[in-house]
């Protein structure tokens, strides 16, 4: 009887360990299940890299392992570009390292300012600006009130002795500018990105959309991973990821939905934003023209779409989202949003009316050194002359009202001369076709009272003769 007993006690223990186990197993493949799911059939196979260097109330430390060879990448054209700069003595900011093939060469003066950029670079930047936000108005630690949220963020400023602020995500959050309400066929929206250098595989990716959606904020729920657009909406989403399974390379992919349909999903690997490159920030470029879409980052078009939005679908918002990080260290960081709408036709404007100014020909803060990101408007003008042969112009540089009258001046004449040698030099512009001016901040054409109009002042102007 003891022996019966004690099987019967046996077995019941057997049942009960069974069971356990099946309840464990099970939760286990559910969540493993929901693990592969959110990122995308990737292999679960890595392992969590090495700490990140101390972050505390800034970016500490990014830029660590900088390239030698990688000079400032900050958006704006002009000297004392933001409010935050002029409290600074306009330090350049702070630049993880960088693609080489984005980076800025030769001196100031005369000589004139060169970069390499990839042929098919053919980004070419609004010249009216809706939104321009380097979150230099906001305290350190807020987040900006000029925003829209359903997470948190702060605003961060880099620990190096640079001026920039920097807004700063890590837990799930969608956030996009209040002051954003409708937009044409055609515009542009630019950021600079950045993220930690030993940024996990296992956090998420980094979202931009765009969405015919009015009111965001009956969207959070459609804004996950594999969400849809809502019943009545539409949106295109490019997401960034800086490191892939293999630890290898970065990654984007690229989403369009239309109502609760997924019209559009491609992913592809890319070195721009990406931990085993070194690359820990990247300048996002995206031109809206109807239904297509472009994006760039830095030099490279990494996505062409000639039907990302359905006929006739207009975008009323952008938003930037993530869905969280996996640990304590992981942080993306953004600034230098710039939303503009897309200037009108070059060679009309210098052709019939004389007279071309752009505010997309960019350059190092108190530097005549021409940024990457000004060759699409450069080529512009450049098509134009090779066109039109016997056009001649002037090149004149303008400036905002920061910093000194007489620095301002002499800067605005380098620049000038510094736009006519890059037209000479990589477009084959006879240079007796072009003379140089300078006219510093004394021609401003809006008022130096915010960053969105200091950025229209300091331009290049091109005066057919």
């Amino acid at each position: 009887m003891k022996l019966i007993l004690r099987y019967t006690c046996l077995l019941v223990l057997i049942a009960i360990t069974n069971t356990t186990q099946a309840q464990i197993l099970r939760k286990a493949g559910q969540k493993a299940e929901q693990r592969v799911k959110d990122r995308a059939d990737r292999k679960i196979d890595q392992t969590i890299d090495k700490g990140l260097d101390k972050v505390e109330t800034g970016i500490d430390s990014l830029g660590k392992k900088e390239k030698k060879n990688n000079k400032k990448n900050e958006t704006g054209s002009g000297e004392n570009q933001t409010s935050a700069e002029e409290s600074n003595n306009n330090s350049l900011p702070h630049q993880p390292a960088g693609n080489p093939q984005s980076d800025i060469n030769g001196s100031s003066g005369n000589t004139p300012a060169l970069f390499k950029v990839d042929s098919k670079f053919d980004f070419v930047p609004g010249d009216k600006i809706v939104l321009l936000e380097d979150f230099s108005s906001y305290p350190i630690g807020d987040f900006p009130n000029k925003w829209i949220t359903n997470g948190t963020g702060e605003i961060v400023k880099a620990t190096d002795g640079t001026s920039i602020n920097y807004l700063k995500i890590t837990k799930e959050a969608v956030f996009y500018p209040s002051s954003v309400k409708t937009l044409p066929d055609e515009f542009t929206l630019e950021c600079d990105l950045l993220c930690n250098e030993d940024f996990n595989y296992y956090s998420y990716e980094f979202a931009i959309g765009l969405t015919n959606a009015k009111d965001l904020k009956t969207q959070w729920n459609y804004f996950g991973r594999f969400g849809h657009g809502g019943e009545n909406n539409s949106r295109v989403e490019m997401l960034l990821h800086p490191n892939d399974e293999g630890n290898k390379e970065g990654l984007t992919y690229f989403v369009a939905t239309h109502k609760t349909n997924e019209s559009l999903r491609n992913n592809a690997n890319q070195n721009q934003l990406s931990v085993r490159a070194g690359n820990h920030k990247v300048h996002i470029s995206i031109w809206r023209q109807k239904q297509r879409v472009r994006i760039y980052l830095n030099d490279k078009k990494v996505w062409d779409i000639p039907t990302a939005f359905e006929a006739n679908i207009p975008v009323n918002s952008i938003y930037f989202r993530t869905n969280g990080t996996d640990n304590d260290r992981d942080a993306y960081y953004i600034t230098n949003i710039k939303l503009a709408t897309s200037n009108p036709n070059t060679k009309q404007k210098l052709l019939t009316e004389g007279k071309f100014s752009t505010s997309n020909i960019l350059f190092d803060v108190n530097s005549d050194k021409i940024k990457p990101e000004s060759y699409g408007a450069i080529k512009e003008i450049a098509n134009v002359l090779n066109e039109n042969t016997s056009v001649r112009v002037k090149v004149t540089g303008h400036t905002d009202s920061d910093g000194d009258d007489a620095a301002n001046l002499e800067l605005s004449k380098k620049r000038a001369v510094a736009v006519k040698n890059y037209l000479a030099q990589n477009f084959n512009i006879d240079a007796s076709r072009m003379e140089t001016d300078g006219k510093g901040e004394t021609q401003p054409v809006v008022k130096n009272y915010n960053v969105e109009n200091k950025a229209q002042n300091r331009r290049v102007e091109f005066v057919k003769l």
